[in-house]
């Protein structure tokens, strides 16, 4: 059995996806596993335990030069790559037109997305053999979860994320925080974002970073919004 996990970015988009892709290898532990993943998000993946195989596109980067030999050519090897192995099942948690041509393209029999109205753009319906329901008001990981359920995958009691030992990162924080004098726990908290939904009015940052800090300091979490 060989499934194709079809999540190309962003950063947090790929590791939304890890829960369900962690609980498909759990449910089909002798399966080849292969990730498709643009450029941008590939480093979360490359080494990650689980995964047979991680077939990295930089279609930003092709875009820009599609006239270069050489950018040809390495856009050709991966539509290669993604042919090497059949496909049994394709799963794209993008939701994209260029995510959905990924999963038409492998030929894969079982081509699986979400529903229509779930889609970021509707008409990558049209590559995909199957579609999954997901309620609007779920949070991300638990509709990526919806996917791999339609294999029947039971959905895991506690996420797991499965990333590489990612040593030259773990060493630049850690020098980060010695040049800061941080010791033990500590909470960090990004205002920023690049979606205006992402972006959070200040009391309302106040109130999280305040809850953050309890956590971080007692190891317990409260609900936000629990009053």
């Amino acid at each position: 059995m060989h499934f194709l996990i079809v999540k190309l970015s962003s950063i947090g988009d790929v590791v939304h996806a890890m829960p369900a892709v962690v609980a498909l290898r759990r449910a089909f532990p002798t399966a080849r596993l292969t990730w498709v993943v643009e450029r941008v998000a590939a480093p979360l993946l490359l080494g990650a335990p689980g995964l047979d195989e991680v077939i990295v596109l930089d279609t930003r980067g092709w875009r820009r030069q599609w006239h270069r030999r050489e950018v040809l050519r390495q856009a050709a090897a991966c539509l290669a790559r993604l042919r090497r192995y059949p496909v049994d099942v394709a799963l794209d948690f993008q939701g994209l037109m260029k995510s959905a041509a990924v999963a038409w393209y492998s030929r894969a029999r079982r081509r699986i997305g979400f529903a229509t109205d779930a889609l970021r753009e509707p008409p990558g319906r049209l590559a995909y053999t199957e579609q999954v329901a997901v309620s609007p008001s779920e949070h991300v990981i638990r509709a990526n979860l919806r996917l791999v359920e339609a294999l029947g995958v039971a959905p895991p009691e506690t996420y797991e994320f499965w990333l590489p030992p990612l040593e030259d990162e773990a060493a630049y924080v850690a020098g980060q925080l010695s040049r800061q004098g941080i010791t033990g726990r500590f909470a960090l908290l990004n205002p920023g974002g690049g979606w205006v939904t992402k972006r959070w009015p200040g009391p309302t940052l106040g109130i999280s970073g305040g809850v953050a800090l309890e956590a971080a300091w007692t190891g317990q979490c409260r609900d936000l919004w629990a009053g």
